[in-house]
């Protein structure tokens, strides 16, 4: 700070803060008009030689100041340096700090600045606060945008319910919340089904599921249930209601992570299999899958041995043996119940 000799032996030493938080500093006698022309609230003097060199006010706030996307991001622990007082002068000053494209602004409310302009621009997503270096937190940038899934529907048959695959990517807010790191989302309440990023605040007020890679939203969360029976004896499905479903209750269907909403239905199904060289006839209701052999034949109309269906407990189908048309007993259908018949050949 440079020094000078007063011009009068008798002068002290003086500091003010002017109205508009500028800080002057020399001898009194000079900076009284400086003083008395803006009529300064804030006013020292002092006597001992260079006596007003020290912070002044003494409770002027310090705030970490910096722009840029490389070490501003980070938490300001590391980097002590870019810690300083603030330039001009307000009682009631805060620190702030605020991501715009993955470039971050710290800095003083005072300041008259660009990044005080963002700091404006972006509003509420402008982290303020009101005492000194509070503005350290790292911004919680990872140096790119995420990308999540972005969609909203009914549990039972949106698209949005089932494995998103390369649907409804989006990236996530420009300009996120400072402090906040980015993440995707999903979330079900009510039978309603929604994805999303963060930054859109729809976790503030609701039960989510959250992940913090890439499009990690993504998995199948769709839900159905549907008879789960057979009539054939000695397999773990069995159940002597499969037919007529007296005392049988409709269970949720097992899906894969990547299920596909087209991949939805029930089925009730006719099957003759031929085991040990004696053919077997039995009923079964099942959940569709879609590696299932012979779902071509439960999807067409005009084959009633086996009749699919969409809506949860669906299978409800009367195909007892005395009215559904029995599948050639040359031809195998093994459905998925092909593991049972398996088992079924060991225990005869």
């Amino acid at each position: 700070m440079p020094r000078k000799v007063c011009s009068s032996y008798d002068d002290q030493c003086a500091q003010l803060v002017t109205p508009a938080g500028k800080t002057v500093r020399g001898c009194y006698q000079e900076i009284l008009t400086t003083c008395s022309s803006h009529n300064c609230e804030i006013f020292q003097t002092c006597t001992p030689n260079n006596c007003n060199g020290k912070l002044f006010p003494p409770n002027r706030l310090f705030c970490y100041q910096c722009s840029d996307g490389t070490n501003c991001p980070e938490n300001m622990i590391l980097h002590q340096s870019l810690s300083q007082v603030c330039g001009n002068y307000e009682r009631s000053d805060q620190c702030f700090a605020v991501t715009d494209y993955n470039i971050v602004h710290r800095g003083c409310v005072s300041d008259k600045t660009e990044a005080k302009d963002t700091c404006d621009r972006l509003g509420s997503k402008c982290l303020k606060c009101s005492e000194s270096n509070c503005n350290s937190a790292s911004s919680g940038i990872e140096g790119r945008k995420l990308q999540c899934h972005e969609c909203f529907g009914s549990i039972k048959t949106s698209d949005c319910a089932a494995y998103q695959g390369s649907n409804s990517r989006i990236w996530c807010d420009l300009y996120p919340t400072f402090g906040v790191r980015q993440k995707c989302y999903t979330s079900v309440a009510n039978g309603i089904i929604r994805r999303g990023c963060t930054s859109d605040n729809y976790c503030k007020s609701h039960d989510c599921e959250e992940c913090s890679f890439d499009n990690c939203n993504n998995r199948n969360k769709a839900q159905m249930s549907c008879y789960q029976c057979n009539s054939l004896e000695g397999t773990y499905q069995y159940h002597k209601g499969c037919i007529d479903l007296k005392d049988l209750q409709p269970r949720s269907c097992r899906l894969r992570f990547d299920f596909d909403i087209t991949h939805r239905g029930c089925y009730s199904a006719w099957i003759n299999a031929t085991v040990n060289g004696k053919v077997v006839a039995f009923i079964e209701r099942a959940c569709i899958d879609r590696e299932m052999e012979g779902k071509a034949a439960c999807e067409d109309d005009d084959n009633d041995s086996c009749i699919a269906c969409k809506d949860d407990n669906c299978n409800n189908h009367d195909v007892s043996m005395s009215k559904r048309i029995t599948l050639n007993i040359s031809v195998f259908i093994t459905f998925t119940l092909f593991i049972h018949i398996i088992k079924f050949k060991q225990l005869i």
